[in-house]
């Protein structure tokens, strides 16, 4: 079984979404051989915070509720318990590198770990409905990918 972390800030939109998305899709693939565990977290996140309003009603329209998400804030326990981390942003990640013990080879940005560089998942917080919904369609395409490197 394979141990799936996403992090990003505060653990309200773009981490929940991504766990909502990664295990929408790994079902779709429906590779039976294929179990992931999947949590999110945030390096900056206030524990026990809902979804934002925005990031449960994007995700509705895809049929995935985040209505019982609460956040987490990211934990040594998180980093030894996942065999995969995938941060939304480089400096997501170097933080990870620099505050926590944690080798490097376990810790991507997603865009990397995808295969399409190193560029930042867009950052939706108080930007507006537009902006959740362009964030979950980047977060959609990276996804995709990512599950093709698992399978």
């Amino acid at each position: 079984m394979k141990h799936i972390l996403f992090v990003c800030s505060g653990n309200t939109c773009r981490s929940p979404m991504a766990e909502s998305l990664f295990l929408q899709q790994l079902k779709k693939a429906g590779d039976a051989d294929i179990v992931c565990e999947v949590q999110s977290a945030g390096v900056f996140a206030g524990a026990g915070l809902p979804a934002s309003s925005e990031a449960i009603q994007v995700t509705r329209e895809l049929g995935l509720n985040l209505s019982t998400h609460r956040s987490q804030v990211l934990r040594q326990d998180h980093l030894d318990w996942a065999d995969l981390v995938l941060t939304m942003t480089d400096s997501h990640r170097q933080y990870i590198l620099s505050r926590f013990e944690v080798p490097v080879r376990k810790v991507y940005t997603l865009t990397e770990f995808a295969g399409v560089g190193r560029a930042d998942v867009l950052d939706p917080y108080g930007a507006g409905i537009d902006m959740y919904r362009q964030c979950l369609d980047q977060l959609q395409t990276l996804i995709e990918l990512i599950i093709k490197q698992i399978l």
